[in-house]
């Protein structure tokens, strides 16, 4: 692309060229552009200002400063956004030019240079040339200077952002009140609660903010007394920065233990936040529920999810998380008990929190629900029953096996395996002779399979004789993932059933189990009569080395199929051995075009490249997968 013709594509009618052009510029970061590429930071067309944006940072440096800086004067609010921006992203590069518009006549050019410098990683020497603004006639600009200070967070700043509290504007006060807690120095806590002690309004909501980011946990223990006097006089507090700083004092490890008129307070406090019509309120006043564990807390909880349209993926988490931490590990509060029997909406996170607690206390209560609750309710019982998983849940899963939800059957199968290990499987085998549904019985069928017993084995290969077919698959799947000596005769008998899914399930569990022995069966699969039988075995061989396996691909390279030809082709690449590459070539010249896409990858993976001369026939094939595979690999192979 010559120089007159990015020119040319810059000013360009076309939105298109427009922004192609200055992608080629931010390519070439060439300067020369800037004087054609600065008009277009307000182009109409957004992706053009941002590739303009993209080109003038790539070129970078003190000319494309002096270029941009006259933007900053403009009324246009969005063309100084862009400028600022633009400037901030070229970093201490510019900071000479930057500072230099300090002594600018337009006091609103010094306030942007100095939320400029505020955005750049600010040295030591940069925050000293700065700090004599915070005395600047313009309380904007010094508004500004005192949050930078913060930003930069530089020795020494605190000292300037404290005198800055005395500045008559409360604009400048409120801004060196963030500045300080961006510092997050100590030395700022006193005279902080003094404005909080003082003050009312903004100063005030920011000088507490500022107390509960810099506070230590033992800083918050020390100042609950104080917190406490403040909202008995009904301050104004910050409901965020009231449990921050509560959360801190109550963190793991702390020693601090609030007496009860210290708990009634800040219980009150967090309850009427839950009153609140702010569902962030609200959820922050559970959080402080949460931190203060008051077993009154819960009535307030269960109080906030009677309240909502839906207890919903966002609310559902603090509600559970609420519950579990105001029950800890004692004994179960008599108001959730109550709550449980009521059956109401409360149900679900309650039953929720019993799992997470695994409370053995809850089983017997679970128990009884199992027949009474409805089916969302029953799944998370399991759920529940499944986490707490002691033994005396032992009759809760054995009711639950028996239950109409299929959901809750799953649950319970695990958790009987997981608690019973090999003493769960004769009634788990009984289970799922007369289970109905194709999921339920996977999942019966998959944890039998995880306990490598005798008795599963000879449970299976029971089943593989039976004349129904859904037991025969169950069989033949549960005999592959126990991949247990002798499963391999049960599975000839599958092999050869009648019915093609059986027959699937057995090729798929003959390949799991991956024995020269089972080699023979293989190739018997792949001249079975059904499509999806050999494509089934086809898949599973996956994994095997290819030497063993490449008597049955070089079978399955011929199949009418195309599918189970494309999964041989694939695994022809993962044989090192130069006879595969003259098939693949075969291959990618005859085949159909999912087949040639394949070869072409496996060609690739060869790096074969004496297939580059038919790779490269192929580049104008009319299948575009087939294209892009090849150009792939004449990528890799040529370069």
């Amino acid at each position: 692309m010559s120089e007159l013709s990015i020119k040319e594509m810059l000013r360009s009618g076309d939105s298109f060229v427009r922004r192609d052009a200055c992608e080629a510029v931010a390519d070439s970061r060439d300067p020369e552009h800037l004087n054609d590429i600065v008009p277009l930071l307000s182009d109409d067309d957004l992706s053009v200002r941002e590739a303009a944006i993209a080109a003038l940072t790539s070129i970078g440096g003190t000319t494309v400063a002096d270029a941009v800086v006259p933007l900053l004067r403009l009324d246009d609010a969005t063309q100084r956004n862009i400028a600022i921006e633009i400037l901030a992203i070229l970093g201490l590069d510019i900071i000479d030019v930057i500072m230099g518009l300090f002594n600018d006549p337009d006091d609103d050019v010094v306030k942007f240079a100095v939320d400029i410098i505020a955005q750049m990683n600010m040295d030591e020497t940069t925050v000293k040339r700065i700090a004599p603004l915070i005395e600047h006639s313009n309380p904007n600009v010094r508004a500004s200077v005192a949050v930078c200070l913060g930003m930069s967070n530089a020795p020494g700043v605190i000292t300037i952002l404290l005198k800055a509290l005395e500045d008559p504007e409360e604009w400048v006060k409120f801004s060196a009140i963030e500045g300080l807690g961006l510092v997050g120095d100590k030395a700022a806590l006193s005279p902080l609660f003094r404005i909080i002690e003082t003050e009312t309004g903004l100063t005030q909501e920011a000088a507490f903010d500022a107390v509960g980011k810099i506070a230590s946990s033992e800083d918050a223990v020390a100042l609950m007394p104080k917190v406490k006097g403040l909202l008995e006089a009904e301050k104004f507090l910050p409901l965020a920065a009231v449990l921050e700083l509560m959360e801190k004092a109550m963190m793991p490890g702390s020693t601090f233990r609030p007496d009860s008129e210290i708990k009634n307070v800040f219980f009150t406090f967090f309850s009427t936040a839950i009153d609140d019509s702010s569902l962030t309120r609200k959820l922050q006043g559970l959080r402080g529920l949460s931190v203060l564990r008051l077993p009154e807390g819960l009535g307030k909880v269960f109080e906030f999810a009677d309240s909502l349209p839906e207890i919903d993926e966002e609310t559902m988490p603090p509600v559970v998380d609420t519950i579990v931490s105001i029950v800890g590990a004692g004994k179960l509060p008599i108001v959730l008990v109550d709550e449980v029997h009521k059956q109401n909406r409360n149900l679900v996170p309650i039953v929720k929190a019993l799992g997470v607690l695994k409370s053995e206390e809850a089983i017997g209560l679970l128990e009884g629900l199992i027949e009474k609750a409805g089916k969302e309710e029953v799944r998370e019982i399991a759920t529940a029953i499944e986490a707490i998983g002691t033994p005396a849940t032992c009759n809760a899963i054995e009711a639950l096996l028996k239950h109409v939800d299929g959901h809750s059957r799953k649950s319970a199968a695990r958790a009987y395996v997981a608690l019973k290990g090999e003493e769960a499987v004769p009634l788990l085998l009984k289970y799922l002779k007369v289970e109905k549904y194709r999921d339920v019985m996977e999942e019966i069928t998959d944890q039998l399979a995880m306990i490598p017993s005798e008795a599963v084995k000879n449970g299976f290969c029971e089943m593989i004789a039976e004349g129904n077919d859904a037991h025969r698959v169950m069989g033949a799947r549960g005999l592959g993932m126990l991949s247990q000596e002798g499963s391999l005769d049960c599975l000839k008998n599958a092999a050869v059933d009648e019915v093609s899914e059986v027959r699937q399930a057995a090729f798929r569990s003959i390949a799991m189990v991956g024995s020269e022995d089972s080699f023979q069966l293989v190739i018997d699969g792949l001249n079975d009569s059904d499509d999806d039988v050999r494509l089934t075995l086809i898949k599973g061989l996956s994994g095997w080395p290819v030497e063993i396996v490449m008597p049955a691909l070089l079978l399955a390279i011929k199949d009418e199929n195309v599918w189970v030809r494309y999964h041989a082709v694939t695994l022809l690449g993962d044989n090192p051995q130069t006879e595969s590459i003259p098939i693949l070539i075969e291959r990618l010249k005859e085949d159909e075009p999912p087949v040639q896409a394949a070869a072409a990858f496996s060609l690739e993976r060869l790096e074969a490249t004496e297939a580059v001369e038919d790779l490269t026939n192929l580049l104008d094939h009319s299948d575009h997968n087939v294209t892009a595979a090849v150009e792939r690999a004449l990528e890799t192979l040529v370069g």
